[in-house]
């Protein structure tokens, strides 16, 4: 084919394959639902979890946590497709033996659920990053409908055998 006509053939294909996309999507599509909302959340023994490593002392964490949710419907059911929580913390690690404490600020998580067209959760979506000199933490990670961790990758203090997470650095600072 010569490069003329083939440069036609391939923008004819660009052409009718726009077309289709621009044919299939609805004329009145749904609007995502919005919520942002607020709440306090103290935990007393924060590394104290099965799994987590510790430090040699009960660290509790106290955040100001700010959820900002986006919810995307099916056009065709009305149910929901997929969802997107942003989690901001604003909040500190602290020693009560010692009253040493230091700020957990700069910590976001984002979790996606992924929904089949009956509304049924088919996965689920975290990545966190935790940029801080204390507890530095950045994962992915994919789970089933029932939970089950499909997909891991980078630190998180659950998985300690698979991804080890440094807490000396927070241990250090609360002593």
């Amino acid at each position: 084919m010569k490069p003329s006509v083939a440069a036609l053939v391939g923008l004819c294909g660009l052409l009718s394959l726009g077309g289709g996309v621009l044919a299939a999507m609805p004329a009145h599509a749904m609007e995502p639902s919005r919520y942002t909302y607020s709440f306090h959340f103290t935990d007393p023994d924060s590394l104290g979890h099965p799994g987590f490593p510790t430090c040699p002392f009960t660290v509790v964490g106290d955040w100001d946590i700010t959820i900002h949710e986006t919810d995307y419907f099916d056009e065709k059911t009305g149910n929901i497709s997929y969802s997107v929580e942003r989690l901001d913390y604003v909040g500190t690690f602290s020693n009560p033996s010692n009253g040493k404490s230091i700020p957990d600020t700069v910590h976001q998580e984002q979790w996606k659920f992924y929904y089949d067209s009956d509304g049924n959760l088919v996965k689920m979506v975290v990545n966190e990053s935790r940029d801080d000199p204390y507890l530095p933490q950045h994962f992915h990670e994919v789970s089933g409908p029932d939970g089950t961790l499909l997909k891991a990758v980078g630190l998180d203090p659950a998985l300690v055998d698979k991804h080890p997470l440094s807490i000396e650095p927070l241990c250090d600072a609360l002593s």
